[in-house]
């Protein structure tokens, strides 16, 4: 299926950063599907409405609903049951294992392996990790927890059989994209007559913004997209 799947993460990124109507211009140019879970929506929705903080949030990412499709699907939940229970049962310290995924990040990797999705759009740097080098997790586990973390090599071998392939976009790829399609050309249109450097000030604003907002992203990257973005 062409259809890009969304984490909950990137969606608070772009909605913290007033960049979440760049999903529906992105649609339209990608012409495929936005999915995400139904965990991802209690998530993104269904408790932020219940609270005073998050309400608004929680108002504009419902706006989405229109042009992404909520997948319920007892395929995916069986998927997302197996991929949950491999990871948070695969890297153990002082006897115990450390969770390392939640439903919401299970249930997204389950869609793009039962629809055979393009992409998953995430900002969370451990799901990524397991995705592109699980072995790295548990050097990472070790160093932020400060003691020796052991893989079961039986559930790390399931768990990379079941991720593997699987591409991951973040929130910055995913404004860059944007930006290359033109679709902030009238704002940098309209700051290009009081600021230098238009492109330079708006790519750093953006990519700084999103990173500050959770997603992981390292500082020579974003140097690296701004020199990207503004290559004459």
């Amino acid at each position: 299926m062409k259809a890009l799947v969304f984490d909950a993460s990137p969606v608070i990124s772009l909605t913290l950063n007033n960049l979440l109507w760049v999903l529906e211009p992105l649609r339209r140019k990608y012409e495929g599907k936005f999915l995400f879970g139904t965990e991802v929506k209690r998530e993104l929705i269904d408790k932020p409405l219940t609270t005073k903080r998050f309400k608004y949030e929680a108002l504009q990412v419902l706006n989405l609903i229109d042009i992404q499709k909520v997948v319920d699907d007892p395929k995916v939940d069986a998927r997302e049951d197996r991929i949950l229970e491999l990871a948070n049962n695969t890297f153990e310290a002082e006897g115990r294992y450390i969770k390392i995924l939640h439903p919401g990040e299970s249930q997204a990797l389950g869609i793009c392996r039962e629809y055979d999705a393009d992409a998953l759009v995430i900002d969370e740097r451990t799901t990524r990790d397991v995705i592109e080098n699980p072995d790295h997790v548990r050097k990472l586990l070790t160093r932020k927890l400060h003691t020796n973390v052991k893989a079961n090599a039986y559930n790390l071998k399931m768990l990379r059989k079941e991720v593997q392939g699987i591409k991951v976009i973040r929130s910055v790829e995913l404004v860059m994209i944007a930006y290359e399609l033109g679709i902030f050309d009238d704002m940098l249109k309209n700051i290009s007559r009081d600021i230098e450097n238009p492109r330079t000030t708006f790519l750093e604003s953006v990519l700084w913004g999103l990173r500050i907002e959770g997603c992981s992203v390292a500082d020579e990257e974003i140097k690296q997209l701004i020199r990207i973005g503004t290559k004459a």
